[in-house]
């Protein structure tokens, strides 16, 4: 049994798209770096009347870090974020079926287990290459500045002491990006096992990579017609944004997986090969 996890990641490594969306995601992070990082890093030592905040707030990595500012690389990860966990590993599902692959495998091993391998490879690979990112970023900076608590009411202050999870962001601001950055993770991995079930009902392969993104952007446009913003997946994975995020992510994280659990593995029983 362990030998078909450690196939399904050796494969996942030997895949294009896990490289394909791994660089994407890292070359906006670094690009971050490149222009917004080492730019801000000299006013750590010297204060410019350029930028007059630096005169009466310390340069900090809370402040500046690409999920902390409103430049366009986070922004932008957030919203290609159904795409890039879809790319590494969810077609292999697709692809083991048309090719006859699912049904050699599972003439050795239960469709259960095979089915959780490739869940769960799927769910850790769009973990991944989502969060990664965003991860890297955070530690180039802590080279780059000082990670030092935010002061509320601080000209640089973008969050506000009313905010959801102010006491852990003013007491303890390391904590609450990782925490965010674990969020962005876990939302990606559950775009990414959308895919999964997806198979069951198209006859294209691009369509794999397609229906995660039309479920997020429905999930935004819904969210935007309701009136509330808070509950869009690009709002609240933001962390620079000042709105109640906990609940929402929470939630929909939830509804997402189980959605996706019981497609895949319940009601996906007898659909093998359905739609493919």
């Amino acid at each position: 049994m362990k030998n078909l996890y450690r196939f399904e990641f050796k494969r996942l490594l030997h895949s294009i798209g896990f490289w394909v969306a791994l660089c994407t995601g890292m070359i906006i992070s670094i690009i971050d770096i490149i222009f917004n990082g080492i730019p801000m890093s000299k006013y750590v030592v010297e204060p410019s009347e350029a930028l007059e905040y630096t005169l009466f707030s310390p340069i900090k990595v809370c402040e500046n870090w690409m999920g902390a500012t409103y430049y366009w690389n986070g922004k932008i990860l957030l919203l290609m974020l159904p795409l890039l966990a879809t790319m590494p590993f969810a077609y292999t599902f697709y692809k083991d079926n048309v090719n006859g692959v699912y049904n050699s495998i599972c003439t050795r091993i239960s469709k259960k287990f095979y089915k959780r391998c490739k869940f769960v490879v799927t769910f850790l690979s769009g973990a991944f290459v989502t969060g990664f990112p965003f991860l890297f970023n955070y530690m180039a900076y802590l080279t780059l500045m000082p990670s030092i608590n935010p002061e509320p009411g601080s000209v640089s202050d973008h969050l506000g002491t009313k905010s959801y999870f102010a006491d852990i962001y003013y007491e303890h601001v390391n904590v609450y990006i990782l925490v965010s950055i674990i969020m962005i993770a876990l939302f990606g991995g559950a775009m990414a096992v959308t895919a999964l079930y997806a198979s069951f009902y198209v006859n294209k392969i691009y369509t794999v990579y397609v229906y995660p993104c039309l479920l997020y952007i429905g999930m935004i446009c819904l969210c935007d017609i309701l009136g509330i913003q808070e509950w869009e997946p690009n709002i609240f994975l933001d962390s620079s944004i000042n709105y109640q995020r906990l609940v929402p992510f929470i939630v929909e994280f939830i509804i997402v997986m189980l959605v996706a659990i019981y497609e895949f593995f319940v009601s996906g029983r007898n659909k093998e090969g359905v739609g493919l």
